[in-house]
């Protein structure tokens, strides 16, 4: 029970599942104030801004700065660390807008057997998913 209750003491765990609550409740506010209505899924609703992923990782760095020194390598690693998720939920957030964009519809191709070079590479620039059976030789 001791090891519970320091994990409950944490104030970098705390610090990063309050700013994630804040930023997803933020979500549905920020939806109706852009005229979209009030939508309460949206606080359960993964992706869209404010980013609660960002949210977490900031204010956990931002609290291992203040309790370990933001000149301790913990800190560095840290930020490290979101950077890494920060950038990681851009480029998803980019890819599905690309994909919005082109519409919704999947493409599954079913590529022959032995389908190589040049030939794959055009089945693959024309298809979301490609099916390429795999054969014992």
């Amino acid at each position: 029970m001791t090891a519970l209750w320091a994990v409950g003491r944490n104030p970098v765990l705390w610090a990063g599942l309050l700013a994630m609550l804040v930023a997803q409740g933020l979500k549905p506010v920020f939806l109706a104030w852009r005229g979209q209505g009030w939508q309460w899924r949206a606080w359960f609703a993964p992706g869209g801004m404010p980013s609660s992923h960002a949210a977490l990782v900031a204010a956990a760095a931002h609290t291992v700065g203040l309790q370990q020194g933001f000149d301790s390598p913990l800190f560095g690693l840290a930020v490290v660390l979101a950077m890494i998720v920060v950038y990681d939920a851009t480029g998803v957030r980019r890819a599905a807008g690309e994909h919005a964009a082109r519409g919704t519809d999947i493409e599954i191709m079913d590529a022959p057997a032995r389908t190589s070079g040049p030939e794959l590479t055009a089945l693959l620039r024309r298809a979301d998913a490609l099916l390429v059976p795999v054969l014992p030789s």
